[in-house]
């Protein structure tokens, strides 16, 4: 199971396993940015109301980090390609037997002056900036 804990300035996922992946939301000016759970197809998901997603865990695999460019194509919505500077990590996700469903994704575009810092242990543990 796959939870999420978002405080306002700081969001954290984290799976049954103690997997987790964060990312620092104290915004600036002049940036966008978000994060969400997409199907493969580009479809948000959305948890239940206890902020859960009850199928899905980590895959336990570094991130992809890319310019957003794939999955705005897949869902349709362009604000998610960061055409400017910063950047989408993606985190793969899995079902209960191990099949990749889902993307966990963080993504940030910004004017180049301010930047979000993330961190994840999939093991090993380490960070991101996008």
């Amino acid at each position: 199971m796959l939870r999420c804990f978002d405080n306002g300035d700081k969001i954290n996922y984290v799976d049954d396993l103690n997997r987790f992946a964060g990312f620092d939301m104290s915004q600036h000016c002049c940036e966008s940015f978000g994060h969400g759970v997409y199907g493969l197809d580009g479809r948000k998901i959305l948890p239940n109301v206890d902020n859960e997603w009850l199928s899905l865990s980590f895959a336990g695999c570094p991130p992809i980090e890319d310019d957003g460019a794939e999955l705005a194509r897949l869902s349709g919505d362009d604000d998610l390609r960061c055409a400017d500077c910063g950047g989408m990590v993606r985190f793969k996700l899995v079902d209960v037997c191990g099949v990749h469903k889902a993307w966990l994704a963080f993504y940030n575009e910004h004017n180049g002056y301010y930047s979000h810092t993330g961190e994840y242990n999939m093991s090993p543990a380490t960070e991101f900036c996008l």
